[in-house]
């Protein structure tokens, strides 16, 4: 009987201890931000997703979006999911800063949004006599645009 008992105390411990390791790993993994990779003809308009991966809580991130005026032209901006439906602040606007074209998405919040979900959307079009065959939109942005409800930096990555 000891050894049935102490058998599957054995068993009950390393269930728990894979679920405390797995938990652990799962809090650890920093969030992504992706711009998704799109193709187009010239003349013609693209949409492209900005998608939060790995999210476990952000309530306000301010995004800067390069893209390169002589290949793409810049349309609309427009949020999605709970950052377009919870009560805040958001804003997409088209800047120049230094010379180079930015499309400047900033979300802020009273609550997190938890999600693996698209972020917002963008609408390019590509002009009809574009300087370059390839144009790329580069994601920009520094630690202290991306935080959380309790003002704490959320950690991330960007491509």
């Amino acid at each position: 009987m000891k050894k049935i008992l102490t058998l599957l105390c054995a068993v009950a411990l390393l269930f728990t201890l894979s679920a405390v390791s797995a938990n652990a790993a799962e809090r650890s993994a920093v969030m992504q931000i992706t711009a998704e990779d799109q193709t187009c003809k010239p003349g013609e308009s693209f949409k492209t997703a900005i998608r939060l991966k790995n999210n476990r809580g952000v309530a306000s991130m301010k995004l800067y979006i390069e893209y390169d005026r002589s290949c793409l032209s810049y349309e609309s901006a427009s949020f999605c999911g709970g950052f377009l439906t919870k009560k805040g602040v958001s804003l997409a606007q088209a800047v120049t800063i230094d010379g180079k074209d930015y499309v400047v998405l900033n979300w802020v919040c009273t609550s997190e949004e938890v999600a693996d979900s698209t972020f917002a959307t963008l609408r390019f079009k590509a002009k009809d006599r574009p300087t370059k065959e390839e144009a790329t939109l580069t994601l920009q942005t520094d630690v202290d645009n991306v935080f959380d409800a309790e003002l704490e930096n959320v950690p991330y990555t960007l491509s």
